[in-house]
């Protein structure tokens, strides 16, 4: 019994080994010791007929749960698998491009593969192939169905448009073909990767669970993260399996706040700005944000303004220099629109935001201490005065939500698991 205990301890140990190697080489040490979500995920990845939900609470590391072991090697140095990453219609890709590109560049160096990489964005779609060498190869075409693109990132209107045209069916993407020039003597399946990209519409979200379920049933490797899906939806998604785990779904310690102000030039704002290392402050539209950048300098603040309306390379620039802040440890106050905000792997200690609907304030909610870096973190909510309320403005929100917000006149904890059976 002594030499089974010992066989099976060894195993698993080897199994940590690989699985830490994996990270470390795949995100070129930025991840050393993989979380409790990206060790369950990992040896799910590396078999066929995968079809997960995988709901998961901040700051848990989905992105790369999904992106590591379908990149990585399996049993053999030439094994890997095409990945699409399908997003929101709503948001940014800034954080894709700024989390994924570091990322295929560690992963040719490290494994002396070439590594492919399509984005495709509204006003300029990014292709780039990156070799062992360091070296990259910027593509002029803008297609991310082309043989060499090992990992593509679009939007799920873009995904519905590459493959489902006015006559039908179109054509569906299909796994790498061995290639001998890069050293491929085979290759994975294809994994299909929603990352919040249904929409709570339910009119919307039937198109989408439709879309899912015809994809898994061409046999093709499905999973849909999310951290915002209310027990209706998880229902209509029940043909997947789904792929709980406890500990990433650990809240961060957070208080929230609802304030009947009569908008962001109210003194609340400036109190709860006050001492804060790290801010993020969102409006719901760009055009908001000059005047929210206005109220964060007569705080004392110099505030950055990262806008959804803003030029690409300018945005980009602005997003890449808020997150090496936050990897060196700085402060900032960052003024955002929901667009640019909900989509981003920023992290606040407080995040001040207007009234909107349940699902985007869990949404905007995600990035505050998504780090869990700050001992606590608070979210303040800017709603209508009483007046207004009972005039009956913002009454779309639901009469429930707007009650339950009443409630956190005065701060209390704010548990994001408790307000998603509010989203419709």
């Amino acid at each position: 019994m002594d030499a089974v205990l010992t066989a099976s301890n060894q195993r698993d140990e080897r199994e940590d080994t690989v699985l830490s190697e994996a990270f470390e080489r795949a995100t070129g040490g930025r991840i050393s010791t993989p979380n409790t979500l990206q060790q369950a995920m990992f040896p799910r990845l590396l078999s066929g007929d995968r079809g997960l939900v995988v709901p998961s609470g901040p700051g848990a590391g989905r992105l790369e749960s999904v992106f590591v072991p379908s990149q990585t090697t399996c049993q053999d140095v030439h094994w890997k698998q095409r990945l699409f990453i399908i997003v929101s219609d709503y948001g940014l890709l800034d954080d894709y491009e700024h989390r994924l590109v570091p990322y295929m560049r560690a992963l040719a160096a490290s494994d002396g593969v070439p590594r492919t990489i399509h984005i495709s964005q509204s006003d300029a779609s990014m292709c780039a192939c990156y070799s062992p060498d360091g070296s990259v190869i910027r593509r002029d075409y803008d297609h991310p169905l082309d043989s060499d693109v090992d990992l593509a990132v679009m939007r799920l209107s873009e995904f519905q448009a590459q493959f489902f045209g006015t006559g039908g069916l179109q054509s569906l993407p299909q796994p790498l073909a061995p290639d001998e020039s890069k050293g491929l003597l085979f290759s994975g399946r294809t994994i299909l990767y929603f990352d919040e990209a249904q929409t709570y519409a339910r009119d919307e979200f039937g198109t989408f669970v439709r879309l899912v379920k015809f994809l898994f049933a061409q046999d093709l490797d499905v999973i849909v993260g999310s951290s915002t899906l209310p027990a209706a939806a998880m229902d209509e998604l029940s043909f997947l399996e789904v792929l709980y785990v406890p500990e990433a779904n650990e809240e961060p310690a957070r208080t929230l706040q609802y304030a009947q102000v009569d908008g962001w030039s109210s003194p609340a704002v400036g109190n709860a700005l006050a001492g804060a290392s790290r801010s993020i402050l969102v409006g719901s539209l760009p055009a908001d944000l000059e005047q929210i950048a206005g109220v964060a300098r007569a705080a004392g603040y110099d505030p950055i303004v990262y806008s959804s309306a803003l030029p690409q390379a300018q945005r980009r620039e602005i997003y890449a220099g808020l997150r090496d802040a936050q990897e060196q440890g700085t402060g900032y106050c960052c003024v955002a629109d929901a667009a640019a905000v909900e989509t981003s792997d920023l992290s606040a200690e407080v995040l001040i935001t207007d009234i909107c609907s349940p699902d985007a304030l869990l949404r905007r909610a995600g990035r505050c201490n998504r780090r869990r870096e700050f001992a606590q973190g608070r979210i303040l909510v800017i709603g209508p005065t009483k007046d207004s309320a009972d005039r009956g403005e913002n009454a779309d929100l639901g009469s429930h939500y707007l009650n339950l917000l009443q409630e956190f006149i005065d701060p209390a904890t704010f548990t994001g698991a408790e307000w998603i059976p509010l989203i419709a």
